[in-house]
This record gives structure tokens, sequence and C-alpha cells, in this order.
């Protein structure tokens, strides 16, 4: 379950760490009425200097439900204008993608395999440099919503904002 938790994170600011400038106003939140994953995260410094390092806190994380086959992956990226505009899916894993067979996904990178039962974490603090990408994005606000499906279910929603200046 942390290697989920550190997964869902990661995926995140990987998609956040494409600007070689300063990321303001970071959070992290629960979308709609999903409680699969519970808890408390922290991300420092805020703003983030592009490059920099960052820091990650979790604590009290909980996966309240198990999670099994069939999993799906959906994550969005996206910018906003005049409304939210979506990044399309490059790659398979960049921008707006999803990933249908999130079981054989996992799998396939060692993070693990399903089903994945409740659990509950502990405390954890990790940092790592972010450092320039070939791409920068424009000033502006965006958001990454995350969403896990278990059975056709969602059972977990993450919502990450940030400001690029």
């Amino acid at each position: 379950m942390q290697t989920l938790v550190n997964f869902i994170i990661a995926t995140a600011l990987f998609h956040c760490s494409y600007s070689a400038s300063k990321i303001t106003d970071f959070t992290v939140t629960t979308c709609d009425k999903t409680t699969g994953l519970t808890g408390q995260f922290s991300i420092e410094p805020n703003p983030i200097e592009i490059p920099g390092n960052i820091t990650i806190s979790y604590s009290d994380v909980s996966l309240n439900t198990e999670l099994e086959a069939p999993m799906k992956l959906v994550y969005k990226f996206e910018k906003k204008e005049i409304v939210w505009i979506s990044f399309p899916c490059v790659k398979g894993f960049l921008g707006s993608c999803t990933i249908d067979d999130f079981c054989s996904f996992l799998t396939k990178y060692y993070l693990g395999s399903c089903p994945i039962q409740p659990a509950k974490t502990g405390s954890q603090t990790f940092s790592w440099p972010i450092s320039f990408h070939d791409i920068d994005l424009l000033n502006g606000d965006y958001r990454f919503t995350l969403q896990v499906y278990s059975d056709s279910t969602e059972v977990i929603c993450k919502e990450f904002t940030w400001s690029i200046e």
C-alpha cells in the first residue's frame, strides 16, 4: 500500500515539475466523496523553486477498501484558461491518460500486485531534487486529478492543484 501512495504522489509531482520557475499554492485534496485513501499529506517548501528540493510527508494514511482486479487508473492533467483544458495522453503516461489494466501495470513495474489489501501506514518523509526539464509550462493554474477504480467502482480520487509563476 505504501508503494501505491508513493506512486500517486510521484505521478502528480512528475506532471507539475515541468517548469523552470516556481510552483506555488500546491494542494492535495480528496475529490468527491471517495474514502478509499485517507490521511495527512504535506509538501514543502511552498512555493517550490525549480530547480530545487522538495520534501513530502504523509502520516496516518489508510487504504480503507480492498483494491481488486479489474483495476483502472485514470488521471487528467489540465490547465485553466477560461475553462479547464485537458492535455492529451502522450506515450501512454504523460498528460491525461487511462491505464485500463492497472494490476498488470503494477506487476510489470514491480510496484506490487492485485489485490491490494486494506492497510495503514505510519509516517514517512522523503525528499528529492526537482530539476529543469526540456518542456516549460506556461504561467497559470494547473490541476491533476487521479482516480482509481476497483471493479468499476471509484475508490480513490485525489486532486492536486498548483500555480506556476
